[in-house]
């Protein structure tokens, strides 16, 4: 588990939430929030444009894959949307 490591080593984790700043994020999130009523499934979809891989790749690795990426993403919106509900 990464917090097991992080601990083991004394270093600070954290995960960057960018998505909640995205306007059309938070839209999304407070039309489902004020107009869905209570969620029993939810299904994300994201994609990347072709040219983001090769800069995704520069940066994560050979062995990485950019779902590690995204679906972080897709996680975090659905935790913010439904936080409280």
């Amino acid at each position: 588990c990464v917090h097991v490591a992080a601990k083991e080593k004394n270093v600070l984790v954290s995960m960057e939430v960018h998505k909640r700043w995205d306007p059309f994020y938070a839209d999304a999130r407070d039309r489902a929030r004020s107009q869905f009523g209570n969620f029993q499934y939810m299904y994300a979809y994201m994609s990347q444009p072709k040219h983001q891989l090769e800069t995704f790749k520069a940066w994560a690795g050979k062995s990485s894959d950019i779902s590690f990426y995204l679906n972080s993403h897709h996680i975090d919106f659905s935790e913010w949307t439904l936080e409280g509900i």
